[in-house]
């Protein structure tokens, strides 16, 4: 599947792109499959503060946050996603 297409399928990810996608098989110890896509932002333009909804050129420094998503299938779904925090 096209990454743009996997996108599309996550909703409300605008300005990400989908760096790399990973699925795991389950393993003798019981654990389900798992699918871990990782969400790179997008050179698009500003970012937002998320305390003054002001626009932002620069950022402090960034983390890579995992989130739990609904499953595909019969996997867990885990996005893997850069946050940034900006200089407001």
């Amino acid at each position: 599947m096209p990454h743009a297409q996997v996108i599309e399928l996550l909703g409300e990810w605008e300005g990400y792109r989908v760096g790399w996608i990973h699925r795991s098989v389950p393993g003798d110890d019981g654990k389900p499959p798992e699918v871990r896509i990782e969400l790179i932002r997008r050179d698009t333009g500003p970012m937002v503060c998320s305390g003054c909804g002001a626009s932002c050129e620069r950022y402090h420094d960034y983390a890579d946050r995992t989130i739990r998503d609904l499953p595909i299938l019969d996997a867990r779904t885990m996005l893997q996603v850069q946050r940034f925090r900006v200089e407001c």
